[in-house]
Parts: structure tokens; sequence; C-alpha cells
């Protein structure tokens, strides 16, 4: 009995103790959407804003895991369709989304931008666990491309905004609103990369440092960082 007992004991401190000591927290980080995400503009991939928001979270929790699903010339659409089931597979914690630059250009139907909006923000929303961040569109004030394309794209840019900021505020997603923030940085034209469209290095660090500076409290607050804090 007396045998039984101490093998039981030992068990049970040799199964509390390998998960103290061994047992890594989870931590999962998703970024979904366009040439953005992907990281164009930035001079490597670890200095774009999705790779950022990743550095900062890694200060918190050495074990938090990366995965960026963005790809250049992505629309709505391509998100819902190409890499949302793949963010639902990993089950995140955090899910980072910017789109909606491509559907300005490719002239998306503002009805047809806000069903697949709707649907991307519903699936992820239902079928995980994690905080949903949407930013708004950027500011291309700063973009070096002919008059006429800035001054349509400056008036559609506002009209998707709109509709982003409504599909985010009647859901359980969080807004980041870009848009504001690049206003008061329209003046600084190194925020711009060479190709004169995507953001260069600088424009990738203040952008991942707005959604940084937002998400911040949020997942303190939910708890999904603070626990995972080794």
């Amino acid at each position: 009995m007396k045998a039984k007992t101490i093998l039981s004991t030992f068990r049970f401190w040799f199964t509390f103790l390998f998960k103290k000591l061994f047992t890594k927290k989870r931590f999962v980080y998703v970024a979904l959407g366009d040439s953005t995400v992907e990281g164009v503009g930035a001079s490597t991939p670890s200095k774009s804003f999705s790779f950022l928001v990743h550095t900062a979270i890694k200060q918190r929790n050495k074990h938090a895991k990366y995965y960026n699903f963005g790809k250049s010339g992505a629309k709505a659409l391509d998100v819902l369709n190409l890499q949302v089931e793949k963010a639902i597979k990993l089950q995140p914690d955090l899910i980072v989304i910017s789109m909606g630059f491509n559907d300005v250009v490719g002239k998306t139907k503002i009805a047809d931008f806000k069903n697949n909006l709707s649907k991307v923000i519903k699936e992820l929303s239902t079928k995980t666990h994690g905080l949903v961040v949407i930013n708004t569109i950027p500011d291309i004030s700063l973009a070096r491309i002919p008059f006429y394309k800035k001054l349509y794209g400056k008036m559609m840019i506002k009209k998707f905004n709109q509709e982003i900021k409504y599909q985010v505020q009647n859901s359980k997603a969080l807004l980041v609103d870009l848009h504001s923030h690049s206003l008061v940085l329209k003046g600084y034209k190194e925020l711009v990369s060479d190709d004169g469209l995507h953001p260069s290095d600088l424009g990738h660090a203040i952008w991942g440092n707005t959604i940084i500076s937002h998400i911040w409290n949020a997942l303190f607050s939910v708890g999904k960082l603070s626990q995972a804090v080794q």
C-alpha cells in the first residue's frame, strides 16, 4: 500500500514539474491580406509590419508562432476563399487582416466587398477563439501615381473604409484606423518605398507600431497574452 502511495505521489509531482518546466504556452498569430501583409516594400521580411507585430509578441512569449498568408494582389474575395480556412485550421489567438486596396484598384463593387468582408469576419469570429484585428486602408497621398488615379483612389478609399468601419464595429473584431493615422504623416515621403506605392521600412515600422499599440491592451484584457508569458 505504501509503495503504491509513493508511486502515485511520484507520478503526480513528476507530471506537475514536467508541465511547469517543459510545456510551452501556446500563442499563435496569423496575418491575412494583400501585398502589404506579405511584406512588399520592406527591405527584408523581418521589417514588414506583420513581422514586427510578431517581434513584439515574442518579447512577451518566446514560444509564439507566426504564420503569414498574405499575398500580393489579394482582394477580399481571395482572402475569404484562399486564406481564411488556413487560419481557422491553426486556431490562432490573434488574426491581423489588411485588405481592401486591391478591391479599390480592381473596382470591386462596394456591395461585393461588403459581403466578402462580412463573411471573412464571421468565419474567423465564429470558428476561432482569436482576436480579429482589421485596419482601414491607409491614405495614398504619398503614392507616386498619376493625379487622376490618386484622386479616384482617395475618393473610393473613403467609401471602402466606411464599410470596413461599419462591419468591424458591428462585430467582435477590433478596428485599427490606419487611415486617420496616415493622414497625419502624409508629408513624409520617406514612408513610401522605391516602388512609389508600398510602405518603406519606416512606413512598415509605423504601421506595425500603430497596430501593436491598439492590440496590446486588448490581448491582455482577454488574457490571451498575459497567460502565455514565460
